[in-house]
């Protein structure tokens, strides 16, 4: 807004008194106070106090405590996508400031208990991420063939050198038709490239 009207807004002063303008209710008594009480507050005339003093004591608070509130009220139903509802939890996530341990937490009490029958068999996740990822993956294979959830082999190997593997097994893809490499057998083995000694 300011720098769209440069010559408008040239002072600090000239800013606090616009935003001044738009203030209501407990923000605004909280300003006309100040101003009754200690008129040459530096608030009046420093754009950077006005909003740390502000911020501190209206906006952000309150941001905060809707945007908590909102993320411990929502629940993932159970014909919505993993992918979808993760989105809407990590953008309401973002205004709380909570560490990633108790997103961790947060996210898992979201879940329906479809995921949650798979969570037990699982290897346990200790990351935010990790779990992210072991939901996202849950989620695809109930879409998939949710029959199969439940008989899949979810304690799987970690990592194989810097290559992440998949946190359990669902079931394969079927061959792409349109690939020119015949698809591997379940006995195919790796080629070894042979050196010379």
């Amino acid at each position: 807004m300011f720098q769209g009207k440069p010559h408008t807004f040239t002072s600090d002063q000239a800013q606090v008194a616009f935003a001044t303008s738009y203030l209501q209710g407990i923000a605004l008594d909280h300003d006309t106070t100040i101003l009754c009480f200690n008129p040459g507050h530096p608030l009046f005339t420093n754009w950077q106090a006005f909003i740390n003093r502000f911020s501190s004591k209206f906006r952000v608070s309150d941001m905060v405590t809707k945007a908590e509130r909102k993320l411990m009220s929502l629940r993932m139903s159970t014909d919505k996508h993993f992918t979808m509802f993760v989105v809407q939890f990590e953008k309401e996530a973002y205004g709380t400031g909570w560490n990633y341990n108790v997103l961790r937490f947060q996210l898992s009490e979201a879940l329906p208990k479809h995921i949650h029958n798979v969570l037990q068999l699982a290897l346990k996740q200790p990351t935010y991420e990790g779990f992210k990822n072991l939901v996202t993956q849950i989620d695809q294979c109930h879409w998939e063939d949710p029959s199969a959830l439940l008989t899949m082999h979810w304690d799987v190997p970690q990592s194989l050198g810097t290559q992440p593997q998949p946190l359990f097994l669902c079931p394969p893809d079927p061959p792409n038709v349109t690939s020119t490499a015949p698809p591997l057998l379940a006995s195919a083995h790796p080629v070894h490239a042979q050196g010379s000694n």
